[in-house]
């Protein structure tokens, strides 16, 4: 299996098992964010997967500023992060120049 095959079903797996998850207790629920959060910090399991999800989204923003600060040259340092999913693909990259 080609890894571009192994990528794209990984990433469904990202968008839809999360959304198979949420989606029931929105419709109960609503977007009510703040119930969101307090249920989510309800207990020591739902805390430590908050905060891995909260850690590791924090992480990959330094990351990829550093990345971009450091890394690419000044003509492709804009990048376009979907910061629902979290994925980050080069084929986004903006040309843009710093100025």
């Amino acid at each position: 299996m080609k890894l571009k095959t192994v990528y794209l079903v990984l990433c469904v797996l990202g968008a839809v098992l999360p959304l198979w998850q949420i989606a029931p207790w929105v419709a109960a629920n609503g977007l009510h964010v703040s119930l969101l959060f307090r249920q989510l910090f309800a207990d020591r399991v739902g805390a430590f997967f908050g905060m891995d999800v909260i850690v590791s989204a924090f992480v990959l923003t330094v990351v990829l500023s550093w990345v971009t600060l450091r890394v690419l040259p000044a003509h492709k340092r804009f990048h376009v992060l979907d910061a629902a999913g979290g994925q980050f693909d080069d084929r986004l990259v903006v040309d843009h120049q710093f100025a």
